[in-house]
């Protein structure tokens, strides 16, 4: 019999037949947590708020009211607006439901095997949840939770292809195991690209996010927008709003603003350099010391936040060794950023002004094309590299739904026309890759979860802890009948025979 959790003793008064019991407890965990997910920030938020006016001396009063009207707004909109929590529950608590009535129309277990049943299972509900999801909870940003399953469920086949013993006769040893390093180079280029060229593509809190980090001013950006769109050109009189950014960059840094018309031939990469004027190395230094002091405290609650919740013993048991695993992949990750963005200026620089113009005196028309931040995303993608094998493939997952919704946001504008069937066609291609990807993710945690990585692992298996405990214990359950058959063949055989 499988070990129950409290939730499940729980769920067993709920008159459901007992092999739904432990499904209706993984709708409920799956639930909870969707809810507290996209819910308790805004709570958080809210309390802070709070505080801050009555810490500015705002009336008690009046702050309390506006406090408790939120909290109750909040309780309202996360049930009725908030698709998140449903999106969850029925992706993982809804399956087994679903093969509990397929296995139950005439036929069905004839013709397809138990293990088909549950891959249909989950396909089922998944679409069936992300259609009434997007027809309910119109606000909830389906697209991103389906790039986020369909990045996941790409790492698990890509995982299957590492081990696979054809993949492995045919495809370089070198990429099998640098894979890595080229996805995250690649789905970085597209970020950072599109970042730099066309940040509408991206989330806003995104690409806020990466401004911040870089610490680029937004003009130098602008500038090399107005380049691409033409309204910036070399050897001709500055247009109004083409040059007007750059200029404004020149006269905050003390830099001559003429240096910055387009009719003088190229603007100064001191400009770049935030006014610094001891050239492109320098420059690049410096931009490697600001990224760090950013990325520092960031990755230190990264890397820290783990051991705390989950490995308070091992914590408590050597507090120094676990301070110090903390400081060297806090560091090692905020080494990583800050050599990753530097490298991208720097190369940036390297081919502007060292090599292009300096060395092989190209018109800066060419150099100051979008070609040359490609080559330097392209070429910076070798800094994960200082990142360790495992920490690759997290962060170029943790990119990756970011650059595909750029990318085919990208690829699929030409041929967008508003026409009724584009919408009716996207979100039914929306359906079937969320589905499918939870398919091979759900699929995975159940037959073998080595395809898995940690972090996913171990969110899934809480989800559906009670569901894999009982099917370990069937599992456990028809082997120990197997062995039994095993045995009492092995004793009849060996009976002596009296003829």
């Amino acid at each position: 019999m499988a070990v129950q959790s409290k939730l499940t003793k729980v769920t067993a008064r709920s008159g459901l037949p007992a092999e739904l019991q432990p499904a209706l407890a993984t709708l409920l965990r799956a639930y909870g947590l969707g809810w507290a997910l996209s819910s308790v920030p805004t709570f958080l938020g809210l309390l802070i708020k709070t505080i801050l006016a009555l810490i500015k001396g705002q009336g008690p009063a009046k702050v309390l009211s506006l406090f408790f009207n939120g909290i109750q707004k909040t309780l309202k909109d996360s049930v009725t607006k908030n698709g998140l929590p449903y999106v969850m529950a029925g992706a993982f608590g809804c399956h087994r439901f679903v093969a509990y009535l397929l296995n139950r129309i005439p036929y069905a277990t004839s013709w397809f095997t138990k293990k088909n049943i549950q891959r249909i299972s989950i396909f089922l509900s998944a679409a069936t949840t992300m259609h009434f999801v997007r027809r309910s909870f119109k606000a909830t940003k389906t697209m991103d939770l389906t790039l986020l399953a369909f990045s996941r469920a790409l790492d698990v086949l890509a995982h299957r292809a590492y081990v696979s013993p054809i993949v492995r006769k045919h495809m370089p040893a070198w990429l099998l195991e640098h894979f890595s390093v080229v996805a995250f180079t690649a789905v970085t280029t597209e970020a950072v690209w599109t970042w730099m060229y066309e940040p509408s593509r991206l989330p806003r809190s995104y690409s806020t996010w990466i401004a911040g980090v870089a610490g680029v001013d937004d003009r130098i950006l602008q500038t090399l927008r107005n380049i691409r769109n033409g309204t910036y050109t070399y050897g001709s009189a500055a247009i109004a709003n083409g040059a007007g950014p750059i200029i404004e960059v020149c006269k905050e840094f003390g830099i001559d603003p003429a240096l910055a018309d387009p009719l003088h031939g190229r603007f100064p990469c001191s400009a770049v350099h935030n006014g610094l004027p001891f050239g492109c190395e320098v420059a690049g230094l410096d931009k490697f010391a600001y990224v760090f002091s950013k990325g520092f405290p960031l990755y230190f609650t990264v890397h820290a936040l783990p051991p705390l919740l989950f490995s308070t013993k091992r914590l408590k048991s050597d507090p120094a060794q676990g301070l110090l695993q903390i400081l060297q992949g806090s560091v090692m990750s905020a080494s990583f950023l800050a050599s990753l963005i530097a490298s991208i200026f720097y190369i940036i620089c390297l081919i502007r002004t060292r090599i292009g113009h300096q060395l092989l005196g190209i018109p800066q028309k060419y150099l100051d094309s979008p070609w040359t931040p490609f080559v330097g995303c392209v070429l910076s993608g070798a800094t994960i590299m200082v990142e360790s094998k495992h920490r690759r493939a997290e962060m170029a997952l943790y990119v990756a739904p970011r650059a595909l919704q750029s990318f085919l946001d990208r690829l699929l504008e030409p041929y967008k026309r508003g026409r009724w069937w584009e919408k009716v066609g996207g979100n039914t291609v929306e359906t079937m890759v969320f589905a499918t990807s939870l398919t091979v993710i759900l699929e995975a945690l159940y037959t073998n979860d080595t395809m898995l990585r940690s972090s996913v692992k171990s969110l899934f298996s809480w989800i559906l802890k009670d569901e894999l405990r009982e099917a370990k214990a069937v599992k456990e359950a028809a082997q120990a009948k197997e062995e039994d058959k095993t045995k009492a063949s092995t004793h009849i055989s060996n009976i002596p025979f009296h003829g």
